[in-house]
């Protein structure tokens, strides 16, 4: 079993970490991928029809029976991206103060020699 170490290229015994190129990396997701889809893929489709049919139902209760429903639900999955992707103001006002001139100057005239 030892003798296999040296033979497998990428492989580093020192730290048991193995370098694939990305291709392979790609290829072996990929297959991944495929498998669990041939695995799952009745359950998800089932799944995925199940928690539509209960948006679509949520949302004629709220709205009615007419063609809003689906009009909602692209709005709340819309409100639903940008809750979740939002840039967080704190760090907006970070990055901003990052970035002031005047700030950067007295920076620069603090680590300037002689002060």
């Amino acid at each position: 079993m030892f003798d296999l170490v040296g033979r497998i290229p990428g492989l580093d015994p020192a730290t048991g970490t193995l370098a694939l190129p990305l291709w392979v990396a790609e290829a072996g997701a990929a297959l991944l991928v495929i498998l669990c889809l041939l695995a799952f893929g009745r359950k998800l489709v089932a799944g995925y029809r199940r928690l539509r049919a209960l948006l679509v139902s949520l949302c004629q209760l709220v709205f009615g029976r007419t063609g809003l429903a689906r009009i909602t639900l692209v709005l709340i999955g819309a409100a639903v991206a940008l809750v979740l992707w939002r840039v967080d103001p704190v760090s907006a006002q970070a990055t901003k103060a990052e970035f002031d001139p005047r700030q950067i100057r007295a920076e620069a005239a603090a680590y300037k020699p002689g002060r």
